[in-house]
């Protein structure tokens, strides 16, 4: 599986935008209208060709020592 960073995601089109450790950008959709992703959350990946396209597959948020979704948010005041 590869790791990446969720740089955008449309809730309405269930559709967002992974950057993988190689700067590589990929699509994905999200069929699980349980799960909602945010912008720069951590996540594993396999990608595939979906439609002559090569789009993120089995998307699992990396989950944290504490049980949460690990985010690269940075907050400021």
């Amino acid at each position: 599986m590869r790791t990446g960073t969720i740089l955008s995601y449309n809730k309405k089109i269930k559709q967002g935008v992974i950057k993988d450790a190689n700067g590589q950008k990929i699509r994905f959709l999200n069929a699980n209208d349980k799960v909602v992703y945010k912008a720069f959350e951590v996540v594993r990946f396999e990608i595939a060709f979906v439609n002559s396209h090569l789009r993120a597959i089995n998307i699992d948020p990396v989950i944290d020592g504490i049980g949460n979704r690990l985010n690269l948010e940075i907050r400021t005041n």
